[in-house]
């Protein structure tokens, strides 16, 4: 994401995509007498349950591995544009021209 220095407008967009939360907060629910974390949710369709219930640093831990090492590249290129260096140039600028389509890795 390229923001100019000078406009507010986009900085403060980017600001506020950057301190939303990962996940609905109204979800998630800790008991500080056991210390343990229950996160709702939709029906899993493995575990056949709504809720999974674990002990808070056993939260952090799996909510930490989303967080990307320094230098981690986050976005992976599939399908058409995924190498466009090993096409020949009349290929790789039709694949310039294509929408690249990028997913965001949630996993290592």
């Amino acid at each position: 994401v390229k923001v100019q220095a000078r406009d507010t407008d986009a900085r403060q967009r980017l600001a506020r995509y950057m301190n939303r939360a990962p996940f609905s907060l109204d979800k998630m629910t800790y008991h500080a007498s056991s210390a343990t974390v229950i996160y709702r949710s939709k029906l899993h369709a493995t575990l056949k349950r709504n809720f999974q219930l674990m002990p808070g640093a056993q939260w952090l831990r799996l909510l930490l591995q989303h967080i990307p090492d320094r230098y981690e590249h986050l976005v992976r290129y599939y399908g058409y544009t995924s190498q466009p260096n090993s096409r020949p140039a009349s290929q790789a600028v039709t694949a310039a021209r294509l929408t690249t389509v990028r997913i965001i890795a949630l996993h290592r």
